[in-house]
């Protein structure tokens, strides 16, 4: 239901876009560069055959949610008084953990994906002022260059980690959808605030389960006009 609801969202911008494509400006677009910081909480959908429904039920009784961050180097082109495109490189950690007690002999036990990301998303600006709401969609193409359990036994204060090599799918393609605020500062500054929600479009994982990625949080980030 969530990913009908981004591609919907995705056909009403290319329909505001059709509506104003005459409107484009002829000057060139201003250009700010920034870095953002995200805090995020994720998990992941799951899914299997019919015949593994019992241990994807398993699994959906022990896991939960995981806290996850971000961090990017994003710049905005401006392409008219509405529209920006939004574009960098980005570095962001997500996963999920089992409950507490579910796995025996452990304390606690979470899986950790940690991404390079290149973002591309389209930015409506709900006003042409300097400061202004705004909503934003796009693509993420994502490659994981590490991914790894934390875990600690019990009766031991020592973190242990180990590597998830097999089965890990090393590209990802995910969708975004944010709500947020651009704030002016100065005449060069402005800072940025936004709720998002992504949706990974594959599993990570190639075993039996699927496990689709998603996250969602609260990202601020300080641009400066070029």
């Amino acid at each position: 239901m969530k990913l009908y609801v981004l591609i919907l969202s995705f056909l009403v911008f290319i329909t505001e876009i059709n509506s104003q494509v005459n409107t484009l400006s002829n000057q060139k677009g201003k250009i700010s560069l920034g870095l953002v910081q995200s805090l995020n909480v994720s998990y992941r959908i799951s899914s299997s055959s019919s015949d593994l429904e019992w241990m994807e039920l398993g699994l959906d009784s022990i896991e939960k949610p995981n806290l996850g961050n971000s961090t990017a180097v994003l710049a905005n082109i401006g392409l008219s008084e509405r529209f920006q495109l939004n574009t960098g490189l980005s570095r962001a950690k997500m996963g999920y953990q089992y409950k507490e007690g579910s796995l025996i002999g452990h304390t606690y036990y979470r899986e950790e994906y940690n991404f390079i990301e290149l973002p591309v998303h389209l930015i409506y600006k709900t006003n042409s002022k300097k400061s202004y709401c705004y909503m934003s969609i796009g693509l993420t193409s994502a490659f994981v260059y590490n991914s790894s359990a934390r875990y600690k036994l019990e009766g031991q204060n020592n973190e242990l980690r180990m590597k998830l090599n097999s089965n890990i799918t090393d590209f990802q393609f995910t969708t975004r959808f944010g709500l947020g605020m651009s704030f002016y500062l100065s005449e060069y500054w402005n800072l940025k605030s936004e709720l998002f929600y992504n949706q990974a479009l594959q599993s990570i994982s190639n075993g039996p389960i699927k496990k689709s990625l998603f996250s969602t949080g609260l990202n601020f980030g300080l641009f400066r006009s070029l």
